[in-house]
């Protein structure tokens, strides 16, 4: 069993609790609609790039 409590912090560190303290219980595997797509910014996706043309290999002499 786990507990969640969901609060939002301002600029001046002022807390304002949006949900209370609830016990729930954890998924084992989360559905897949409630996972993050993936990060498109230009680092990331040059990352994934070299990771779908997999390890480079050094020419044969």
């Amino acid at each position: 069993m786990m507990t969640i409590k969901v609060y939002v912090v301002n600029r001046e560190g002022n807390v304002r609790v949006l949900r209370e303290r609830a016990e729930v219980n954890p998924l084992d595997e989360p559905d897949t609609s409630q996972r993050l797509p993936a990060c498109g910014c230009p680092r990331c996706a040059k990352t994934e790039r070299e990771r779908e043309q997999g390890p480079e290999q050094e020419p044969v002499r």
